[in-house]
């Protein structure tokens, strides 16, 4: 009895220490509005530009469980006026080369971008790596991924 009381005490104490160290993370998001005007004037060369933005529902750009479910989400939401994007997404079209398109989504959460997803199709790996890099130098911490479709 003693025994399954010392293994149950240790399995919540890890539990605790892992979900506090998990909520004391740095926050990496980005304001809406700092995130749109960097992201329009993003670094990437001559060959690259920003041909299409629009918005996209929520729904469209799934979340990653980790972003979802941290603890810094948890507890009652009090009503605020938010302005901006408070939860949905963004998409921007890149004109590559003058032919190549290279899709990105974007998720906001809270008025803040929390989310990048590159996507590429088979051949274009080099081009979603470059805009990758450029989102993660200008952008620091910010999660992201390239999709190969």
């Amino acid at each position: 009895m003693k025994r399954a009381f010392k293994i149950a005490a240790v399995l919540i104490a890890v539990i605790l220490c892992s979900l506090s160290g998990w909520a004391l993370l740095p926050d990496h998001s980005v304001p809406w509005d700092s995130f749109e005007a960097k992201m329009r004037d993003l670094d990437l060369g001559p060959n690259f530009h920003l041909e299409e933005m629009h918005s996209l529902p929520a729904d469209a750009v799934p979340l990653p469980w980790s972003i979802r479910w941290n603890p810094r989400r948890w507890g009652e939401k009090k009503p605020r006026l938010l302005i901006g994007f408070p939860d949905s997404g963004a998409y921007y079209l890149f004109a590559v080369n003058g032919t190549d398109r290279l899709e990105c989504d974007v998720r906001y959460l809270d008025s803040r971008a929390m989310f990048v997803v590159i996507h590429s199709r088979n051949g274009q790996q080099n081009i979603a790596t470059k805009l990758r890099d450029a989102v993660a130098r200008e952008f620091p911490g910010l999660p992201s991924k390239v999709l190969i479709e």
